[in-house]
């Protein structure tokens, strides 16, 4: 099965975030199939970079069997909002040439954010003749709308005609949290279309007895009950309550708890410039490392954490963090309402706390930081449930069957007279 795969941040793990798409594309070439892979050019950025034909606009290299085209299109977490839709749709145009230069492909399939990368998937589908598979892993525009990030009305507007024609043409629709599925189905999707497949934990990586102990000593750390954030630091993440927790635990004399953030993102000067002037020193703003180098920092930690703006919108959300921390072993304290929370105490896997306080946040890793039993407990709760339930060989797995799902289903109409993939999006894009 030769497999057209547009993800705008393709990440392998000597670079940072999400690795998603590195994993699912490496197993699916491990079991056969062709992957091409269409990204934006981010290899300049990795801690230690690689050549990348610097200069030039587009330029390919093969990685675990991976054909990745990369595209040079800037982009940056420190644009402004109208930079970075420029820049959405530089990308968008570019990976949609490239979608006319490539070779035919039997299933092509486009992950979001940005939602504008279904454009080109959608393109290359059309001209290949091909089933077309959207992943959505942030729901857009929605979520950029509630935090202020997108205002415009007629930006908004064709914001949500995009998104509705994306799901119209797709084949499937992957969703990362079970309950988006009502949702969906709430607005005309056909609940046949959808298919869940969860974040996943990479258990190859992260684990118990995966440990930088340098880390500790590098940073003072020693003798404290150390919780991590790793992830973007942006306004969705609503970090001022990690701000505040680290505050609260400053003001009660607890001096047995530290809290660390690595990452990068629009808030991160804003947020230092706070931990300076409170002087906070149980607290640490780092830089990213790359994922391989982050797996032993978790490991020198004693949770993590997992954090989000107390929205509605994000009662559904699933950030690959909180699964990175099951696979690591580790208690998360997690503020995220609905499936999340339940999941957290139902598998007891660390503790669940009201969205929006810095105190609850305060009072539960205080609680972990004093009850080294509870945390082993959870801990080992939680490597159990990240490779029984929320493995990546499961998770790639789930996807290769909706291609594969796809693909028949489009022989059975080619065989029928149908002529290639006929969905209701054909008419909204001609």
């Amino acid at each position: 099965m030769r497999i057209l795969y547009f993800h705008q941040y393709f990440n392998v793990r000597r670079g940072f975030g999400s690795t998603r798409s590195y994993e699912f594309a490496r197993r699916l070439v491990q079991e056969g199939h062709q992957v091409t892979v269409v990204t934006r050019d981010t290899r300049h950025l990795e801690p230690e970079p690689r050549d990348t034909a610097r200069g030039h606009f587009v330029s390919r290299a093969t990685i675990d069997g991976i054909d990745v085209v990369y595209l040079n299109v800037p982009y940056s977490n420190y644009m402004s909002m109208q930079a970075r839709m420029l820049s959405f749709a530089g990308f968008m145009l570019a990976a949609s040439a490239a979608a006319v230069a490539l070779p035919r492909a039997d299933v092509v399939f486009a992950t979001s954010t940005p939602l504008t990368i279904g454009v080109p998937g959608l393109i290359a589908s059309r001209l290949k003749r091909a089933p077309f598979v959207f992943e959505v892993r942030d729901l857009w525009p929605q979520i950029p709308i509630a935090i202020g990030a997108l205002t415009n009305p007629v930006l908004i507007k064709v914001a949500e005609w995009l998104e509705q024609t994306l799901y119209d043409a797709a084949e499937k629709i992957v969703i990362i949290a079970e309950p988006w599925r009502d949702e969906f189905v709430a607005r005309g999707i056909p609940a046949e279309k959808l298919v869940f497949i969860p974040h996943a934990g990479d258990t190859d990586l992260f684990g118990p007895h995966v440990v930088d102990e340098s880390f500790r000593r590098r940073y003072a750390l020693k003798d404290k009950f150390v919780a991590i954030f790793a992830g973007a630091i942006g306004i969705a993440n609503g970090l001022d309550q990690v701000v505040d927790a680290a505050d609260y635990l400053k003001q009660e004399g607890d001096d047995s708890v530290a809290i660390v953030i690595i990452g990068e993102g629009t808030e991160r000067p804003r947020l230092e410039q706070r931990v300076a002037e409170l002087a906070l020193d149980n607290l640490l703003i780092l830089p990213p490392v790359a994922k391989e180098e982050l797996a032993g920092i978790v490991g020198a930690c004693n949770a993590t954490l997992t954090i989000l703006l107390p929205f509605k919108l994000f009662d559904t959300a699933a950030p690959n963090k909180f699964f990175d921390g099951l696979a690591a072993g580790k208690p998360v304290v997690s503020n995220i309402r609905g499936w999340l929370k339940q999941l957290v105490e139902t598998e007891n896997v660390g503790i669940a706390v009201p969205p929006g306080s810095g105190l609850e946040i305060a009072a539960a890793l205080a609680v972990l930081a004093h009850d080294p039993e509870m945390v082993a407990t959870m801990g080992a709760n939680a490597r159990r449930l990240a490779e029984g339930r929320f493995s990546r060989d499961t998770t790639a797995g789930q996807l290769a069957r909706v291609f594969e799902d796809v693909l028949a289903a489009d022989g059975a109409r080619e065989t029928a007279g149908g002529g290639g993939p006929t969905t209701a999006g054909d008419t909204a894009v001609e």
